[in-house]
C-alpha cells in the first residue's frame, strides 16, 4: 500500500514536468465520515506532518491554504 508521503512525493516529482520547483500547498480532505473532533485532529496531524495546511473545505473552508498560496506568490 502506498502511503500519503509517497503519494505526495510522486505527485511533486510528476509536477516537475511543468515546473522546476513544485511545492505542496496543502490538503483538502473529505472528512464526511469523521466527527468534528476527529476531522480537526486528522487535519492538524496532516498539517504537522507535512508543514502545510490541511482542511476539509466544506467544513472548515480553505483560508489557510489560500493564505499560504498568497504568501508564496
Amino acid at each position: 500500500m502506498v502511503g500519503l508521503a509517497d503519494c505526495v512525493e510522486a505527485n511533486l516529482r510528476a509536477a516537475m514536468v511543468t515546473s522546476d520547483n513544485p511545492q505542496l500547498a496543502g490538503f483538502a480532505i473529505n472528512t464526511f465520515n469523521f466527527s468534528e473532533a476527529e476531522a480537526r485532529d486528522y487535519c492538524a496531524q496532516l498539517s504537522d506532518t507535512f508543514g502545510v495546511p490541511a482542511t476539509d473545505p466544506v467544513r472548515f473552508g480553505i483560508e489557510a491554504i489560500a493564505a499560504l498560496l498568497k504568501e508564496r506568490g
